[in-house]
């Protein structure tokens, strides 16, 4: 992710500071390829390493990651600012943040408290209407933390509705393959690398892809 992320900072960088149309050609397929590929050996590479070490150290797999972009970052993209500028929208930050937070508590709450109980209720209806707060926030903010005109570009808004069931899809297929449905890790035996290696099918697919 870390490498996609770096890759996607020379997708977004204006053609003229990479000299040439065939710059953004180019960094589009590294941030696809490193994509896939983070798709394909992160499972296994994160059992293999909750197999051999305690489970804080698949934190620490991060940390050459990130100083590798960070040096790439520092030599290969170019600097860019916007003359205009723009403040952190707080506010929006705030609200987001808070509002997501609760859905995600009540969605993990739910379960285990019952859907129905005064708990997940109340922090799910709280996360709702902070997230309606946050949209019309960000509608009326001067410098808006997601501007909400661009959801009235029809491409966009299906960009983003194809993310959004596309992650749900994977995060399914993360649950199937990992969880109590998957017949080899309803053992005590299950080891740590088998729910990883299942992923490397679905990884050489989105490769083809």
């Amino acid at each position: 992710m870390g490498l996609s992320g770096g890759s996607f900072a020379l997708v977004v960088a204006p053609p003229r500071s990479r000299g040439a149309a065939a710059g953004r050609s180019r960094a589009i397929g590294i941030w696809a390829a490193t994509s896939a590929l983070g798709f394909a050996a992160g499972p296994p590479i994160g059992g293999f390493v909750l197999a051999h070490l305690p489970w804080g150290a698949i934190f620490l797999v991060n940390v050459p990651i990130v100083v590798v972009c960070l040096l790439a970052d520092r030599i290969l993209v170019p600097e860019s600012r916007d003359p205009a500028g723009g403040r952190l929208g707080l506010g929006g930050v705030t609200l987001s943040t808070a509002g997501l937070t609760a859905i995600v508590w009540a969605i993990i709450s739910g379960p285990e408290r019952g859907w129905a109980s005064a708990p997940v209720l109340g922090v799910g209806t709280a996360g709702v209407l902070l997230l309606v707060l946050f949209v019309g926030w960000e509608r009326r903010c001067a410098h808006p933390m997601l501007d909400m005109h661009f959801f009235r570009d029809r491409r966009f808004v299906g960009a983003v509705c194809g993310v959004v069931l596309i992650t749900f899809g994977a995060t399914g297929a993360l649950f199937l393959l990992t969880g109590p449905s998957n017949p080899s890790c309803t053992r005590r035996s299950c080891h740590a690398l088998q729910p990883g290696s299942a992923h490397v099918p679905a990884g050489q697919v989105a490769r083809r892809r």
